[in-house]
């Protein structure tokens, strides 16, 4: 998925951590009025603050996207001990992963995170998505991002 595309006009980096989902916003009606609240995962903010950070860094490095962007993610997850020992399993370096968390509420977070960190201005730039996720027997757990600007001003 992620190729040799790399050039002042696209940014990468790899966020390591367990990818958390980010629930959608409900309103809540409170004493001072009604109030946007985001549900999901206590885990969800320092997941997000990891993909800020990251997104930050490259921001600082000078690549910020300022115009329609197209976002490609590899979400990286631990395959299961159980599912290891599943005969159709066993000598698989990786499988899709078919059961929660959600592909578009993992994306919420990434899409989020990226505007916090500063590498967009909006996450509404984004007008092309690449995404996976999959189970790995080995190595690490996360998500791999790539962003590229479609057209440069």
């Amino acid at each position: 998925m992620l190729d040799d595309r790399w050039d002042s006009h696209t940014s990468h980096f790899v966020a390591y951590g367990v990818p958390i989902p980010q629930a959608g916003t409900r309103i809540v009606q409170t004493a001072a009025g009604p109030r946007g609240i985001t549900a999901g995962s206590p885990r969800l903010r320092p997941w997000r603050d990891v993909l800020s950070s990251e997104a930050q860094v490259c921001q600082i490095e000078g690549r910020r996207h300022t115009g329609p962007v197209a976002v490609e993610v590899e979400f990286r997850f631990p395959m299961t001990a159980t599912r290891q020992k599943v005969k159709k399993y066993r000598n698989e370096e990786s499988i899709p992963k078919p059961f929660q968390p959600d592909l578009d509420k993992l994306l919420r977070a990434v899409f989020d995170s990226l505007t916090v960190g500063g590498l967009l201005l909006d996450d509404a730039q984004v007008c092309e998505v690449h995404a996976t996720k999959r189970e790995y027997v080995e190595g690490w757990s996360g998500a791999n991002v790539l962003v590229r600007d479609l057209w440069t001003p």
